[in-house]
């Protein structure tokens, strides 16, 4: 136990017989401990030695190693004992310290909903942990929160964080109308957001301030915009999505600097003239979601979507095409397109190479489906398929299937169930 000892640096500088009682202590590196006097060790001693070794060797490992080993503690870094692993994982240098804190500050999560049905957690003290440590602020560069219920001054606290947040560049928020305001006076305080989700009543200030941010990139609104701003927005997006109709003058100042930018765009399908995505030639991504249950008819939702499905045509870049779920609870299901739906898909471009069905309020005829696929010169370039698992298909499963594995598509059959949140593809 004592050959460590014998071997490091400090005894190696020191002659043999020396020390206090050899008389030869010039060369000895630290005169007041002779190496005789160190070699009773305790235990305790020796493993706190070989520990710093094991510590010297951690910190050593590459950057991306420790990432790496960071973000594998914290994916359940909320349930107590990942926490407790990244608080010891904290300990280990400085460096360590560092990568663990950009993975519990990086993404703050609030969700004040009765039932946290959103985001299913609270990372509440966080939130006063930022507003105690302000050199914490600079690693959160995202914010999730959903304030439509709850304590006022909770979500108040929420809003003033924002203004805080040096690093802010992504920001999902779900509030009520008397917090519009608020998060107005937020947003003209954050010139650096990159992706902006908003789900809340928009007033004419926080629409304005909405088209000052310079820097967005990717942009989603799910309340209708109802009044003109009195700036014409600067910004490039490279995605758009709108859940609720939106007035063709209102999408055209959106989307005036962004035609040839944007590559995926969701929109709002409704009755009456649809809008324009032809000029958006690099779009990739089509994504269309209909407008809330029972304010239009089935016949114009479904006329609509035939045009946005022509005028889809004149994409070039096109590979990518899915109708959506506007709502998290869906209430009903739309009826059997049949006969439209064969009419519908006859409308696609032969470009698709992503085609998602799975909306959890459509119903497709699988016999059109299936045409659909074993079409050739119509689905050349189909290469992935998104399909609901849905009792209807239980008889032609197998010959969809046959279909597919003859062109060499893939389908993915996805479970959508009324009580689940949907997911934007």
């Amino acid at each position: 136990s004592h050959r460590w000892l014998l071997q490091s640096s400090a005894y190696k500088g020191a002659p043999r017989g020396g020390g206090p009682s050899g008389g030869a202590t010039a060369s000895w590196p630290c005169p007041r401990l002779s190496p005789l006097s160190l070699l009773p060790f305790t235990r305790l001693s020796l493993a706190m030695a070989a520990t710093a070794q094991t510590l010297s060797a951690a910190d050593r490992l590459p950057v991306e190693l420790v990432d790496c080993v960071a973000r594998l503690a914290s994916e359940n870094a909320w349930d107590g004992k990942a926490g407790l692993t990244l608080t010891r994982l904290c300990r280990v240098s400085k460096r360590w310290c560092h990568a663990v804190r950009t993975i519990i500050y990086g993404i703050v999560t609030i969700d004040l909903s009765p039932d946290g049905r959103f985001y299913g957690h609270n990372h509440l003290g966080l939130v006063a942990t930022l507003d105690r440590h302000a050199h914490l602020r600079a690693f959160t560069h995202e914010l999730r929160a959903v304030l439509t219920s709850g304590n006022t001054t909770t979500a108040g606290k929420v809003l003033d964080l924002i203004l805080v947040l040096p690093a802010l560049v992504e920001l999902e928020i779900e509030c009520k109308a008397v917090q519009a305001h608020r998060l107005a006076v937020a947003l003209e305080q954050t010139p650096n957001l990159t992706t902006l989700v908003l789900r809340c009543p928009l007033t004419p200030r926080l629409v304005n301030a909405i088209y000052r941010l310079d820097k967005l990139e990717h942009l989603e609104v799910w309340n209708e915009i109802t009044v003109a701003p009195s700036v014409r927005p600067t910004f490039r997006l490279k995605s758009l999505m709108l859940g609720e109709p939106t007035k063709r003058r209102i999408f055209e100042d959106l989307t005036a600097a962004s035609t040839g930018t944007l590559e995926t765009l969701g929109i709002c399908v409704s009755k009456g003239t649809p809008l324009d995505v032809t000029p958006f030639a690099r779009v990739q991504s089509l994504l269309l979601c209909p407008p809330e249950e029972g304010r239009y008819k089935d016949q114009d939702v479904i006329k609509c979507l035939g045009a946005i499905f022509a005028a889809s045509r004149h994409l070039p870049e096109m590979v990518q095409l899915g109708l959506v779920d506007r709502v998290k609870e869906i209430r009903r299901e739309w009826p059997f397109f049949q006969p439209r739906d064969r009419w519908l898909l006859q409308q696609l471009p032969p470009t698709l190479e992503v085609l998602d069905l799975s909306a959890a309020h459509v119903s497709f005829d699988p016999q059109n489906v299936v045409k659909y696929v074993a079409d050739k010169a119509r689905s050349k370039a189909l290469k992935l398929l998104f399909l609901r698992e849905d009792e209807i298909w239980f008889e032609d499963q197998e010959e969809l299937e046959a279909r597919l594995d003859e062109r060499g598509i893939e389908v993915d059959w996805r479970v959508s169930r009324r009580d689940e949140q949907c997911v934007i593809t």
